[in-house]
């Protein structure tokens, strides 16, 4: 096992002449305290181990630049939104092929000089699309109006300015001195903190909390889940930050555990939470839990050129996978035989029909459950209906509610 560090253990020694304990205990005050002695020399000697590593992967003389990047049309966006617009701005010149970290909020950190076309800071227009979704075709002269409407609303500004450099030789020689002088120090800790946290945070099957707390979820190979209950499970994942220690930077390293929403079959989840409900108020909180949760169906058949069907490898017809966001849930009592909605037909004719015998006629779906809720992912005004027995809830969705009880329990 590793032994201390002979030259910290030095420095520590001689930092103990000017901490406030020894400073305290030199006052002229009525009441005296004992000075500290210094660092391990009564008693028993013992060597103590704890979760801090030292980071020694960044060399001393590394000049880091820091950048603030600001959304000009809005910047409340959602944060799942504000990461995926970074993602695409860090693929575009001057920023792609260059090692940027980001917090994926409004910090970039970055060992080299961005070359701006103006001295210290530009505006990049970019257009919005999801990871797992396409880009918008290039513009023509006579694209459909719905097409305008779409890029228009999914088009933004991010404007990035330097604010400093700040310097790791600086901070490790602060670390050597018995009182704390260099004035970026903490500024210094940030943006290694957001160069540590930026590998994890970038990965699509590792989840992230408040920062620098990271669970993974799906195929990843280190998930560990456990059922809690009422539609949510725990999930494994650990906690990291960096910390500064005398003549070294350490990187502070814990478990944590996250309660997420259970992924799988919607109905499954809906199940999971709660028995069928039997009036307006069980079906309400119903509602209420899945609310804005990330789903994916696979019923839409996928079409070649000349709106032929593709096949799959194995010979069945290719399906298109698509992702929506629950906006709510019929209400009480509605259900895929009694909801109904406009439909025109081939020969211009609108007619009335039930959600149940669209999908069969559409796409030749039997619906297995038709009472039960159907899922809005369009508006109150203008509602976009889906039977839940053909959603999948993603995995990976932080679920920032209060535990029951026993979901407290078995955390």
């Amino acid at each position: 096992m590793p032994q201390p560090d002979a030259e910290i253990t030095r420095l520590e020694n001689a930092m103990v002449k000017g901490d406030l304990a020894s400073t305290l205990a030199a006052a002229s005050l009525d009441i005296q305290l004992p000075p500290r002695p210094a660092y391990g020399k009564n008693g028993r000697p013992i060597v103590l181990y704890t979760n801090y590593f030292e980071l020694k992967g960044i060399e001393a003389d590394t000049v880091l630049y820091r950048y603030s990047v600001a959304i000009q049309e809005d910047n409340e966006l959602p944060r799942p939104k504000k990461k995926r617009l970074i993602e695409l701005l860090l693929q575009t010149a001057p920023f792609a092929g260059l090692p940027i970290a980001s917090d994926w909020v409004q910090i970039l950190v970055t060992p080299k000089n961005i070359p701006f076309r103006e001295q210290k800071r530009g505006s990049y227009k970019l257009e919005w699309y999801p990871a797992d979704g396409e880009a918008l075709p290039s513009p023509t002269p006579d694209e459909p109006d719905r097409v305008k409407q779409a890029r228009r609303r999914n088009t933004y500004t991010l404007l990035v300015e330097a604010i400093g450099t700040v310097s790791v030789r600086d901070l490790l020689s602060d670390l050597a001195q018995p009182t704390s002088n260099y004035p970026l120090k903490l500024e210094t800790i940030q943006a290694l903190n957001v160069i540590m946290a930026h590998g994890p945070s970038s990965e699509r099957n590792i989840a992230t909390a408040g920062g620098n707390k990271f669970y993974p979820f799906g195929n990843h190979p280190q998930v560990e889940l456990a059922n809690l209950g009422g539609g949510l499970q725990a999930a494994r994942g650990y906690f990291g930050s960096v910390r500064t220690s005398v003549n070294c930077i350490l990187f502070n390293l814990n478990v944590a555990t996250g309660a997420f929403y259970r992924s799988g079959p919607l109905l499954d989840v809906m199940t999971d939470f709660t028995p069928p409900p039997k009036n307006a108020f069980q079906h309400s909180k119903l509602a209420a839990f899945v609310r804005k949760l990330r789903f994916e169906t696979n019923y839409i058949p996928a079409r070649e050129k000349g709106e032929k069907s593709k096949k799959s490898g194995k010979g069945h017809s290719a399906t298109v996978r698509k992702v929506h966001a629950i906006g709510d849930l019929s209400r009480f009592g509605q259900h895929a035989e009694n909801v109904k909605f406009d439909e025109l037909g081939a020969n211009g004719i609108v007619t009335k029909v039930t959600v149940k015998d669209y999908f069969f006629r559409k796409y030749g779906i039997r619906l297995a459950v038709p009472q039960a809720p159907l899922v809005n992912y369009g508006t109150l005004k203008e509602p976009k209906w889906i039977p839940a027995e053909l959603c999948t809830i993603l995995p990976g969705q932080l679920a920032r509610r209060l535990l029951q009880g026993d979901q407290t329990s078995r955390m």
